[in-house]
């Protein structure tokens, strides 16, 4: 199978996932939170791997201030317990903390790894319900974005951890995507891959309406069985 089949076959299955079939548990409404601003404050948490060395957690938290937000760290964020950022409950009680906080406008990882399924049967859903507001990362956190939605209907967001390249293209997305309720288009133009002058292609035209599921295929398949997992 050929990288352009491949593509063709994924998007068969992208297009089944938004059908309107999905449902949530007692029929909870979908929640999208409040848009994020610049000067509005940032929660940087560990729910999964440590992000590395004390430099390397204040390079990080540069990164973020620099993009024109506060920042408040998480109490555990920098704790180590094997390769895991502290405890499964110390990890978990980041993030209820944050969802709790008045003065923490969005809820941003330091980084993956591995770590996040095990702390999904101490996220306190409830509280998060009633506090709903920005959630960000990708790879292993997909597990705690999908349980956060299944859970709350909350609508959660796959994008940058706080370790991640910000380059023109993530930082202009990251805001297009957290900054306004409005829709938009993902920028073709730029070139993501400067080595070989290849752009973002389109595999197939067409125009699509619906609910988008998915993050990190590895977690996906581990959470198959549990009810963290949304019905697609």
């Amino acid at each position: 199978m050929d990288r352009k089949e491949f593509f063709h076959l994924t998007a068969g299955g992208t297009a089944a996932a938004a059908l309107p079939f999905l449902r949530l548990p007692n029929n909870n409404k979908i929640t999208k939170p409040a848009p994020l601003q610049r000067g509005d404050t940032i929660g940087l948490v560990s729910p999964a791997s440590i992000a590395g060395t004390a430099e390397e957690y204040d390079e990080a938290k540069t990164q973020i201030q620099d993009l024109g937000y506060k920042v408040k760290e998480g109490d555990n964020a920098r704790n180590r317990y094997g390769y895991f950022a502290g405890t499964d409950q110390q990890r978990a009680e980041d993030i209820n903390a944050m969802f709790a906080d008045s003065s923490v406008d969005a809820i941003m990882a330091y980084r993956g790894g591995w770590g996040c399924n095990r702390i999904l049967e101490y996220i306190d859903y409830d509280l998060i319900t009633s506090n709903p507001k920005i959630i960000v990362g990708y790879s292993d956190i997909t597990s705690l974005l999908l349980a956060i939605y299944q859970k709350t209907g909350l609508i959660t967001f796959h994008g940058p951890v706080a370790t991640s390249d910000w380059t023109d293209f993530s930082i202009s997305h990251f805001q297009k995507a957290t900054g306004s309720s409005e829709s938009f288009s993902l920028d073709t133009r730029y070139n993501i891959f400067s080595e070989d002058e290849r752009y973002l292609v389109t595999q197939r035209k067409g125009r699509a309406r619906g609910k988008l599921l998915g993050g990190n295929l590895t977690l996906l398949t581990s959470m198959i069985g549990s009810d963290y997992l949304p019905e697609w």
